[in-house]
């Protein structure tokens, strides 16, 4: 893990060879925009505040301490519900699935398979 360092003003948290980590600051009552990432999942935690983020047409909210894992190729954006500034801890890693049975398995984006103890 490195230091923590800045990518075009964004603060970064940590990089490793497949996942970066950051936060993010949403505006208060600021709206996002519809938009995927083909090769990238990302997990969003809630720092501070109030949002809704929509996946694929279907619009979750959260409060602080919730999070969610928008997979690859998923439409998302994310709108800040609340009066002031929402902190979100953002990672966004290189897209991978993993079968029940331990062994990489190749998906359409979007897709997501669940693990099993």
């Amino acid at each position: 893990m490195n230091d923590v360092f800045k990518v075009d003003d964004v603060q970064v948290l940590f990089k490793t060879w497949c996942s970066v980590g950051y936060l993010e600051e949403i505006g208060a009552h600021c709206t996002g925009t519809m938009h995927a990432h083909q090769q990238t999942d990302q997990f969003f935690f809630v720092a501070e505040g109030h949002v809704a983020v929509t996946i694929n047409g279907t619009c979750t909210s959260l409060c602080s301490g919730q999070g969610i894992l928008i997979p690859a190729g998923a439409p998302h954006k994310l709108d800040n519900l609340a009066d002031t500034p929402s902190t979100l801890l953002c990672v966004n890693t290189k897209a991978a699935r993993i079968s029940t049975t331990g062994t990489d398995e190749k998906q359409p984006p979007g897709s997501v398979t669940a693990r099993t103890s």
